[in-house]
């Protein structure tokens, strides 16, 4: 698994002319006027059987019917746009992290959350099957193709790594799993993102901002949801190409909410363990007020 992340990190970035990265169309983005990514939380209070409602739609399960998360540090590394743009979405990916309770690595550390902004997703994405088709992990061919040729605004996808719920390795000799057993609300094993690949459609971008955009990502760089298909308007970042004009300026109340309760469940349990706790603890913490 660690060789083709590798591998996939230097297909990319030692290529990014070769896939067409590199002489991606700029979009008219810019920084927002304070610079830095400051996270500025937009909401309302606790939705009652909304948040509840959205928590459990959003998420989605693994074949192992769990939500995944990251349970070791994230290197995000961004591509695409002008340098201080790529930081500035690298920035605040790390600062949503930070508020969610996810560690972030130094910089100089291996990547293992790739962002790529790309006027030409189709292409890009076409040229990485027939280049290195091995790179798409466990993806089926039609859901390769189902990427290329779509009309997405966002199309990702992850490599996850099977771990027991107490966070042990595998068997490397056997690829199983010794000494964790189930109980009634959760499984033996958990499902940890390894590495998470968000390829961003800047043909899509024109009536966005940049703190739109970059919230976004952070939203889904953490948690696998469901970005296709529109959750609710006015209360989440998700929407954000689905209905700009009535999208939060930012990652929301409620996206923060529910990162923050995903990362305070145990990763062994069932999604429908996970989602029950989740939409206890968003509910403390809208109650609460509290954004930090």
């Amino acid at each position: 698994m660690a060789r083709l992340v590798r591998d996939l990190i230097w297909a990319v970035l030692g290529a990014a002319g070769f896939f067409g990265i590199a002489d991606a169309a700029q979009p008219e983005l810019s920084l927002p006027n304070q610079g830095g990514p400051e996270i500025v939380v937009f909401g309302h209070a606790d939705g009652g059987n909304e948040l509840s409602d959205f928590i459990r739609a959003v998420g989605v399960e693994t074949g192992e019917y769990q939500l995944a998360r990251w349970h070791g540090e994230i290197c995000p590394h961004v591509i695409g746009l002008r340098d201080e743009l790529n930081d500035y979405v690298r920035a605040t990916i790390e600062t949503v992290a930070q508020i969610s309770r996810i560690g972030t690595g130094e910089r100089g550390c291996r990547p293992n959350l790739l962002v790529v902004m790309s006027d030409n997703p189709a292409r890009f994405l076409e040229t990485l099957r027939e280049e290195r088709p091995d790179l798409f992990g466990t993806l089926s061919l039609p859901d390769i193709d189902a990427m290329i040729d779509g009309t997405s605004s966002v199309n990702l996808w992850s490599l996850l790594e099977t771990r027991g719920s107490d966070g042990r390795d595998l068997d490397p000799d056997t690829d199983t799993l010794t000494g964790v057993v189930a109980s009634r609300t959760g499984r033996s094993i958990r499902a940890d993102f390894h590495f998470r690949a968000i390829i961003v459609d800047l043909a899509q971008v024109d009536d966005v901002s940049m703190r739109q955009l970059s919230g976004l990502v952070a939203m889904l760089s953490l948690a696998q949801v469901d970005v296709d298909s529109p959750i609710r308007s006015n209360r989440t970042i998700l929407n954000l190409f689905h209905d700009p004009a009535n999208t939060p300026d930012d990652i929301s109340d409620w996206d923060i909410a529910y990162l923050r309760a995903l990362y305070s469940t145990d990763g062994g349990d069932s999604a429908d363990t996970q989602r029950a706790e989740m939409v206890r603890v968003a509910h403390e913490r809208l109650q609460g007020g509290g954004s930090e």
